[in-house]
Formats: structure tokens, sequence, C-alpha cells
């Protein structure tokens, strides 16, 4: 192979030219991969085990095999990948015995011991061919991890933190995380609806996965928004109706079982699975062996705690109906001497205001006597000073004094009291003003509604009587198809008015039409 180099004005190019030795070492691609496969072929007889993650199983429904794709994973980086295929005698075999005994067919997502052997075509490339699968493996692998998340837990204290919590007096409001379609959710429901408490009850569900993968990362995430809401719920109910070992794995796992330890209210778990206690059931605060046990639970535990409350309620209200009937009458008595009091005590008030009208009324009189007694002396004194000026000049000046001042007391006294009477009447005024003024604008609104009403009533009654017009009017009726005769302008309304030899005048919707009477007897009218 010789190196070539071609110059350019702006650049320079190299390119291998291949000498004719070289060019007899090509191999093509059919070549290259039978190569491969002659290199493979003495290992098609040999079976291996191998530990890989079924990432998909690709059942094919026409055929009834599988043709799964292998993968082996390090931190959540897919670090090798193989197809391979699983022939249906094969798959019928190992997925009748995973149902048997796990409960549970072959699924994506499973890591596995599988017994594999190598194959190599041209066209297909390199597959693995699946000869059986370890049962043995799938439930030690559920186990061991078991077994490490429980140590795990144990050591971090987290087995009993979330049963140190305080259960709530009456639970009321419960966060459900479950599957809507759940059954287990449904018969949880079911129970608390029957119950006496139906009523009290607030449900409200955050929807989450409930195996595999998927609830290691569900389940968490709806604690923690729970979390955030806490304060409106009394605890946290986890509701899965029941399934194989495989299905409850994800309940083993550290993640949730932790998530239920740390949360900040108590959790209830009714996962429908007796066989083993998982982590998250043992962590958890309480725990039902099914669904409708735990809603059965959490009534008995309203009941247990309502019982003697009832029971101190109607005690209670034994013994206090006749402390209630006692003091019933003893208020029916009070009330029965309140009133003959109090009419005496009026009457006596009563009594008491007559005398004292009757006492003012006298020293009134006693009064306005007095007032003419000092009246009469003064006009005396008057008098006499006229008779006497010069000896009786002082006199006169402080009688005038006297008198001014008396004046003056009398005006002001009888203009204050006109003053009052100003005002009160002008109040009174205002307040009868007010009144009439109101009951002039209410009966101008009666009116007025009085009116319309009839008004509109008139117009009804109007209309109708339009419309009786409109369809007895003979061009209307005409229209309908009838016709109107007439012998001298006159309208015929009796066999006796047709008379032989007069013209008769019918009258269409088309036009007039004339016709001369012939004869006219009971058998035959003919014109």
């Amino acid at each position: 192979m010789a190196l070539i180099q071609q110059n350019s004005v702006h650049s320079k190019a190299y390119f291998y030219s291949l000498t004719t030795a070289e060019l007899h070492k090509v191999f093509s691609l059919s070549q290259l991969t039978q190569s491969i496969e002659n290199l493979l072929r003495p290992q098609f007889s040999k079976r291996y085990w191998i530990k890989a993650e079924m990432n998909r199983l690709n059942f094919h429904a026409r055929t009834g095999g599988c043709y799964p794709e292998l993968v082996e994973k390090r931190e959540d980086q897919v670090i090798a990948q193989v197809k391979a295929v699983l022939w249906k005698r094969n798959y019928d075999r190992i997925n009748d015995l995973f149902l048997q005994i796990l409960k549970e067919p072959l699924k994506d997502g499973s890591e596995l011991l599988l017994e594999v052997s190598i194959h190599y075509d041209a066209v297909r490339g390199l597959n693995l061919f699946v000869h059986d699968i370890s049962i043995e493996f799938a439930i030690g692998q559920l186990e061991k991890q078991r077994s490490a998340n429980l140590l795990r837990l144990q050591n971090e204290d987290l087995i009993d933190k979330n049963k140190r919590l305080s259960f709530p007096i009456i639970p009321k409001c419960i966060a459900v995380i479950s599957d809507q379609t759940s059954d287990g959710f449904l018969d949880f429901i079911q129970v608390l609806k029957e119950s006496r408490w139906k009523d009290s009850f607030y449900i409200h569900l955050f929807p989450s996965v409930l195996q595999g993968n998927g609830a290691i990362h569900s389940i968490p995430t709806q604690l923690k928004r729970i979390e955030a809401v806490s304060a409106h719920f009394d605890l946290v109910a986890i509701i899965r109706g029941g399934g194989s070992d495989l299905d409850m794995s994800c309940f083993n796992s550290y993640e949730i079982s932790a998530a239920i330890a740390h949360c900040k209210l108590p959790v209830l778990t009714g996962i429908g699975h007796s066989t083993n206690l998982t982590l998250s059931e043992q962590v958890a605060h309480k725990n039902g062996i099914t669904p409708t046990a735990l809603g059965t639970s959490i009534v008995e535990h309203i009941d247990q705690i309502w019982e003697p409350i009832v029971t101190a309620k109607n005690t209670l209200l034994k013994r206090s109906l006749p402390i209630i009937k006692n003091r019933n009458e003893k208020i029916e008595q009070s009330q029965k001497w309140l009133h003959l009091k109090g009419k005496s005590t009026i009457s006596s008030f009563q009594h008491q205001l007559e005398e004292l009208a009757l006492e003012l009324g006298n020293s009134m009189r006693f009064r306005n006597r007095v007032e003419i007694e000092k009246l009469n002396h003064f006009n005396q004194i008057i008098r006499i000073a006229n008779r006497n000026p010069k000896e009786h000049i002082e006199s006169q000046k402080w009688i005038i004094q006297r008198l001014s001042h008396a004046i003056t007391r009398y005006k002001n006294r009888e203009d204050k009291q006109l003053e009052n009477w100003g005002s009160e009447l002008s109040d009174t005024s205002n307040i009868l003003l007010l009144s009439k003024r109101n009951t002039i604008s209410e009966t101008q609104q009666l009116f007025a509604k009085t009116t319309l009403y009839f008004l509109e009533k008139e117009t009804i009654a109007n209309q109708r009587d339009a419309r009786i017009i409109r369809i007895a009017d003979p061009k209307n009726v005409l229209e309908r198809g009838f016709t109107i005769s007439r012998i001298n302008g006159k309208v015929v309304s009796s066999k006796k008015d047709l008379k032989q030899g007069e013209l008769l005048e019918t009258e269409w919707k088309e036009g007039l039409f004339l016709a001369r009477i012939e004869t006219n007897n009971d058998n035959k009218n003919e014109l």
C-alpha cells in the first residue's frame, strides 16, 4: 500500500492506494460472518449458567415463543446486552413453574439465573438460546435482599420509629396510597362507608404504582407529598389487594421501608399478603392482614373510643333529667313570684307617682299664689311710691330692679320653654313629613305597578281579540277554502233565502262566481 500526496492551491490531500497483492486479501461480509460462525460452532453444543436481568420478555403471541433482551447493569448503567431466544416448549414449562411456585409469570425487569447456549447466525447475529431458568435463584435473590435491608433498618433504628408516634384518638382524615382500580382499595373504602361513622371519614387518594421497581420510586414520592400537607390528615394507609412473593418484593425494599419509618404521620399497611410479613409491614405503625381487616380495625378503634363516651352521655342524661325537671319547677315558681311581685311593685310606684303628681300640683298652685301676692305687694309699694315720690325714690329704684330681674327670669324661662316646644314640634313635623313622603312613595310605586299590570292585562286581551278578529276575517275564511254566497249583497245564511230566478253571487279566494237559481226544493238544488 503506497501513500500518495496530492497538492492543490488551498490544501494537501492524502489517500492510500492498494497494491495488487493486497487486493487479493479483501474479504466479503459473508466470508467474515462464516468465519465467525466456524470459530463459535464448537461452543454451540455447550451450555452455560449466566446471571442477567431480563430487560424485556418480548413474548410473540403468534409463535408462543419469546425473544428476551438480557442486560447486565452496574450502578444503573448497562455494561453488557445480548438478545436471547426462548422457544415455546421451554417458555411454557418455565412459566408454569413460576406461576405454580411464585404465583407470578415471567415478566420484564427480573434478575434471573439462566441456562443458555451460544448461537450465531450470519443474518440474525449472536443469540443466546435459553434452556432453563433457576426458580431457586429467583427466590434466593428476594430473601437475600430482604435480609440485607432488614439489617440496615435495624442498624439505623428505623424498625420502631413510626410505631413511637401517637395514634390519633379518632382518625377521620386518611391519606390512602393505592391504585384507584385496586380491589383492595375498593374493599377498604367499602368497609368505612358501611360503618356508622361513614359521614365522618374524609379519604383522599394518592395514586401510586404498587409493584415492581415503579413502586420503589412511586410510594416514597407520595409519602413526601402527604408530609407536605400532613396538617390535614390523621394517618396514612398503604393499600394493596395481595399478590405473590415476587409481587410483594418491592415492599421489602429499603427505600419504601425507610420512607414509612421516617413519615411524620402513623402509617398503616393493608397489602393483603398473609404468608410472610414484609419489611414495610414490620416498620409500619399498624398492619392489617387484608385491606378489609385494616378498615375494620379503624372502625373498631373508633367504636372502642366512642362507647365509653356514649355510656357517659346516657348516664349523664339519665341523672340530669330529674335535676332539670326540678330546676324547671323552681324557675316556674320564680316566674310566678316575679309576676306577682312586679305587679305589686308597679302598683306601689304608680300610687307614689300619683301622690307626687298631686303634691307637685299643690306646690305649683302655692307658688303661683305666692307670686301673685308678691306682685300685689309690689303694686301696693308702687302706688305708695307714686303718692310720695320724693320720700321713696330709693325704694322705687329697688322695686324697679326687682321687677326687671323677675321679668328677665320669667322671659328666659318662657323663651327656653318655647325653644324646647319648637324643637319638639320640628322633630315631630320632620317625622310626620318623612312618614308621609314614604307613604306617598309607596303609594306611587304601588300605583305604577298596578297601572303596569292592568296595561299588560289589557294589551294581552287586545292581542287576543285582534287574533280572533283576524281569524274571523272573511278573507282568511276564503283562504281556508270556504266561500261566501250573497243575493243582492246580502249573505245567504239559510236555504229559505234562495228564490227561483234570483242571481246568486258566490265569492271564492280567486274571485267572484255568478249563477242564477233555477229550482229550490228539498231533494235537489240545481244552478
